[in-house]
């Protein structure tokens, strides 16, 4: 069983990678398209800025020059450092694939110059955690007969597309 959930193909898997920065629709195009790594092409089945999030940031201003000494001669006399307010993005971007590489959806994400921060497999197949009932980060369940019959079926019909995609080529 474990083998065929994770054998590469058999199954799409879903993930939702968070990035602290900006996913634009050009981005989210060129992982659809297809993206050239290192080990071969990566190509996204599914994908979409599934969120948005601006917030704002307080740093200390480095605008005024201190050396280490001044900075702590004023934080013991209790003086603040100067800060200013940036306001920063977070993009959440779900991503389904059926290839199964060592670290494909960082490596690709990385290629269209989005860092992932957060990374969370949220489906493999039909077989969601909201579908589980599972919120929770480290939440498990044993999977149900309709489950295991969700995959079974899914599973099937990916190597049937699979044989009907070779004979065309043929």
């Amino acid at each position: 069983f474990g083998k065929f959930i994770c054998t590469p193909g058999m199954l799409p898997k879903e993930y939702v990678a968070t990035s602290e920065r900006l996913a634009t629709p050009e981005m989210v195009e060129q992982l659809l398209v297809g993206v050239e790594l290192q080990d071969g092409p990566a190509k996204a089945l599914e994908c979409e800025v599934a969120r948005v999030e601006t917030f704002p940031v307080t740093i200390i201003d480095r605008k005024e020059k201190e050396d280490r000494k001044t900075r702590k001669r004023k934080r013991a006399a209790g003086e603040e450092p100067a800060t200013k307010t940036i306001d920063k993005t977070r993009s959440d971007i779900r991503i389904v694939l059926n290839i199964g590489r060592n670290h494909i959806v960082k490596r690709m994400l990385d290629h269209i110059g989005l860092s992932v921060t957060k990374l969370h497999r949220t489906a493999i197949g039909p077989v969601s955690l909201e579908s589980l009932g599972l919120s929770e980060p480290g939440q498990h369940v044993q999977l149900s007969e309709e489950h295991l019959k969700q995959l079974w079926d899914a599973r099937c019909k990916t190597t049937e597309v699979d044989e009907n995609a070779e004979d065309d080529e043929n």
